[in-house]
């Protein structure tokens, strides 16, 4: 199973989450599937806490499932 996200949409789940009172739900949506893409990093400015969740995301899923990120900008 995989899930596939831009970033721009992944911080929106969050956000909306958070005002909500539903964030332990939306951060176990995405530890659950072994494959996790996210699509876009960099492509434009993302809100400020973008990144706080992202790595969240990130660390709770490392050494358990894998988490691939592209991006569109030259190395």
């Amino acid at each position: 199973m995989f899930l596939f996200r831009s970033i721009f949409d992944a911080t929106q789940d969050f956000m909306q989450a958070e005002a909500f009172i539903k964030t332990a739900k939306t951060v176990a949506r995405y530890l659950k599937p072994d494959l996790l893409i996210i699509d876009d990093m960099g492509l434009k400015r993302a809100p400020k806490k973008s990144g706080e969740y992202l790595f969240e995301i990130i660390m709770r899923r490392f050494k358990t499932r894998s988490t691939m990120i592209t991006y569109n900008r030259p190395l």
